[in-house]
């Protein structure tokens, strides 16, 4: 559940769909069912950054396939690479 923005350093609570931008990250796992068949399971994960965050950053992905805040200036200039 959203509760607040995903920038770390802020504290913005999320309020209401209008303000800032909202993310859908897909998480990609494994399940098992009662026949013990592994089944690879996608599910999504809702993310928010407040309106003065998303002027100045976006969310992305790490290595680790952790969601990290980055600088939108970082964002466009991987993007043009």
């Amino acid at each position: 559940m959203l509760e607040k923005c995903a920038n770390p350093k802020c504290s913005a609570v999320f309020r209401n769909l209008g303000d800032g931008k909202l993310f859908r990250v897909p998480r990609v796992g494994t399940i098992s069912d009662s026949s013990g068949v592994v089944k690879k399971s996608v599910t999504m994960e809702h993310f928010w950054l407040c309106t003065k965050c998303a002027e100045t950053m976006t969310l992305g992905i790490d290595r680790h396939r952790k969601v990290k805040v980055i600088p939108l200036r970082s964002a466009r200039g991987a993007a043009a690479s």
